[in-house]
């Protein structure tokens, strides 16, 4: 079996940097691609989780505007929760994407009437 040595690190860091993933989903993609385990790390540590699973939200919200709240929370929490985002972070990142569906609907409200 090959390994992926710290050479590529900053590859494998640009190339995670835009994937929307938890990093326990990062961890297990690079021991799949036989990437050592210290290179992991290091790639790990610089990702922030918080910001992934917004972006990861963000990337559907726009066909869940429609949505009720308990079929958003649902909805969103699932296709977090399934990226391996935790609980704490999915919760939060939920109630942000759901707040701002209502300021969106208010501000269009108020414009349309």
């Amino acid at each position: 079996m090959w390994t992926i040595k710290s050479s590529h690190a900053s590859g494998w860091r640009i190339a995670l940097a835009s994937s929307r993933a938890a990093s326990r989903a990062v961890r297990y993609e690079l021991r799949q691609k036989g990437v050592e385990n210290e290179v992991i790390d290091d790639v790990v540590a610089d990702l922030d989780e918080e910001a992934a699973a917004r972006a990861a939200l963000e990337s559907k919200m726009g066909g869940w505007q429609h949505l009720d709240r308990a079929t958003f929370q649902k909805r969103a929490m699932g296709f977090l929760g399934r990226r391996g985002f935790n609980y704490a972070i999915v919760k939060q990142v939920c109630d942000d994407g759901w707040a701002q569906i209502e300021e969106e609907n208010a501000a269009g409200n108020e414009a349309g009437g």
